[in-house]
C-alpha cells in the first residue's frame, strides 16, 4: 500500500493540481517538492524505525498525513497545495520503513530473501494496479471522486498492515508458532 500511494501521487498529482485549475508548471514544482521531502525522510525513518522496540507510531502518522494530504486535494486543492505536498511526501515514510523491517524483523539470511522476496513481489505487483485504476476511475467519471476512495481504502489497509509488520516479532519466530500450533 506504500508503494501503490506513492505511485499514484507520483503519477497523479500534476494532473490533480492542473484539473483544479493550476498552471502546469506548479503540478511539476510540487512533484520536485513531494519527491524532495520524500527522500529527506527516507535519511530520517530508517534509524528511527530501528531505535523503537513496536515503531507502530510512525504508521500512524505517517497514515495521518496522507490522509490529510488527501483530503486537502479533494477539498482545497490549489489553496493549500503546498501543505498538502509536504504532507503526502512525509507520508509516504512508510516506504523506507517497510524497506528497514525486512533486516530488521528476521533473524536470518533466508528468512530476509523470503520476506523481501513476497514484500517486493506481491507489494510491486499491487503497486501497479493503483495508478492505472486510478486513471480509469477518473476517466470513466471524469472527476476524482471514485480515486480518493480507493486511496483512503489503500490507507485502511496499511494501517492495519503496518501495525501487523511493526509487531517486536521475528519472521523466523512467527513460523515455528504456526509449526507448532
Amino acid at each position: 500500500m506504500t508503494a501503490l500511494n506513492t505511485y499514484v501521487i507520483i503519477t497523479w498529482l500534476p494532473a490533480i493540481l492542473t484539473d483544479a485549475g493550476a498552471d502546469p508548471a506548479l503540478g511539476g514544482a510540487l512533484l520536485a517538492l513531494f519527491s524532495i521531502f520524500g527522500l529527506a525522510a527516507a535519511f530520517v525513518v530508517p534509524p528511527l524505525t530501528l531505535h523503537l522496540r513496536n515503531p507502530v507510531v510512525i504508521v500512524i502518522v505517517c497514515v495521518a498525513l496522507l490522509a490529510v494530504g488527501y483530503l486537502g486535494l479533494l477539498i482545497a486543492p490549489l489553496s493549500g497545495a503546498v501543505a498538502w505536498v509536504v504532507a503526502l511526501g512525509l507520508g509516504v515514510s512508510t516506504f523506507p520503513m517497510c524497506l528497514t523491517l525486512v533486516n530488521a524483523r528476521t533473524r536470518s539470511t533466508s528468512g530476509s530473501s523470503m520476506l523481501s522476496g513476497a514484500m517486493q513481489g506481491i507489494g510491486y505487483a499491487i503497486a501497479c494496479i493503483g495508478p492505472v485504476l486510478i486513471g480509469v476511475l477518473r476517466d470513466a467519471e471524469e472527476g476524482w471522486g471514485s480515486s480518493y476512495t480507493v486511496v483512503f481504502v489503500s490507507l485502511t489497509v496499511l494501517l492495519v498492515s503496518g501495525a501487523i509488520a511493526c509487531r517486536p516479532a521475528s519472521l523466523e519466530d512467527a513460523g515455528q508458532r504456526s509449526v507448532r500450533r
